[in-house]
């Protein structure tokens, strides 16, 4: 079986000689399948192109993230669903059946949960790629994702945002911590979770009071821990605010203690934050951290991104003009940081109110 097609499976058959023969043949298909190898002297299959694609193109050109992304996508929703038909055939009516199949049962050939309407719209997004690429490279004419509308995404939910006194708690409650400057630099310079791990000490400059974020860290499969380039793929320079200048001065003082201590079982990869022997900490501690560090501060549970978010309306609020707060944050789009406005401005209603129930109620 290579996919599935209206809850059916797809199914390959070979012939030859003898059993082993047959056997052959099968594993060279599934090799070319999981390699993205197209045919040669014929048209390929939506399959068989998506496969290419995704090995090919997407690993070459994107974040391991962005690649890890786009391969749930592709192996999980558009080959099962459209795989089968020859690409040079596949029409918007197969495209719109395929996204019904996801807001129904949410996968093929089963039961399942429905898919929400933004990993619908990321899907379709994700085809309509795939087959521009394919157009350009003349494996066919037109893309028949442009002949019908994109999935419509979801109303989508406002980020959450911690209060001034929830964020005050946080760090106060992370000063009594290992690495508790990993989280004030999260609240104030609102770096995402991969560029804070990712620090090294050579991208601190404590006479310059700056830091430089270049790079963030990401975890691959068969290669553990490394750095990659951040979500933008450009590096920002950013100020540092005179406490947090304080706190990492501090910070480095107790991690050379701790080198001291770990002596030849240092691992010297000059990462601020690190564990007791120089090591990278891994995203999964992180997180973990994070969830012992709210509990202790007595904050609701909230993801680790929040500080990301908080961080972005602490700025526009205050009345960083938008164009230095998305350098601050390494938005890629100014439009993102935008997206932020609606918290600042719920914020000032909600102000409004408290000074009405003071003065008049």
């Amino acid at each position: 079986m290579i996919g599935w097609h209206e809850k059916k499976p797809i199914r390959k058959r070979v012939t030859a000689a003898t059993r082993q023969g047959a056997a052959a043949k099968l594993r060279k298909i599934d090799e070319d399948v999981r390699k993205g190898q197209l045919p040669h002297g014929r048209i390929p299959t939506t399959g068989e192109w998506l496969s290419y694609w995704l090995e090919n193109i997407v690993v070459r050109r994107n974040r391991a993230n962005t690649a890890r992304t786009y391969r749930t996508h592709v192996e999980n929703y558009l080959i099962p669903l459209l795989g089968r038909h020859r690409l040079d055939k596949l029409s918007p009516e197969h495209i719109a059946a395929a996204w019904d199949v996801l807001a129904s049962t949410g996968r093929p050939g089963g039961k399942g949960k429905p898919l929400s309407a933004n990993t619908i719209h990321h899907a379709h997004t994700i085809l309509a790629r795939s087959l521009k690429v394919a157009e350009q490279r003349g494996k066919v004419v037109g893309n028949a994702s442009d002949l019908l509308d994109a999935p419509s995404k979801g109303d989508g939910k406002k980020p959450t945002i911690l209060t001034k006194p929830q964020v005050r708690a946080v760090i106060e409650a992370s000063q009594k911590r290992r690495n508790g400057a990993r989280w004030t630099v999260a609240f104030s310079l609102g770096l995402r979770q991969g560029e804070a791990l990712g620090l090294r000490w050579e991208d601190v400059d404590l006479e310059a009071k700056t830091i430089t974020v270049s790079r963030s860290q990401v975890r691959l499969k068969g290669k553990g821990i490394t750095l990659g380039p951040t979500k933008s793929g450009k590096g920002r320079t950013i100020v540092l605010p005179a406490p947090l200048l304080a706190e990492l001065k501090a910070h480095r003082k107790a991690q050379n203690a701790e080198r001291l201590v770990a002596g030849t079982k240092w691992t010297d990869e000059d990462r601020v934050f690190a564990l007791s022997d120089g090591r990278p900490i891994d995203a999964k501690e992180d997180w973990k951290a994070w969830k012992r560090l709210l509990s202790d501060a007595g904050v609701p549970d909230v993801k680790g991104h929040t500080t990301r978010h908080t961080a972005a309306t602490m700025l526009l609020a205050m009345g960083v003009p938008t164009e230095i707060a998305k350098e601050i944050l390494g938005h890629s789009s100014i439009t993102v940081t935008q997206g932020y406005q609606h918290r600042v401005d719920d914020l000032h209603l909600d102000a409004a109110a408290r000074m009405a129930t003071a003065l008049w109620d």
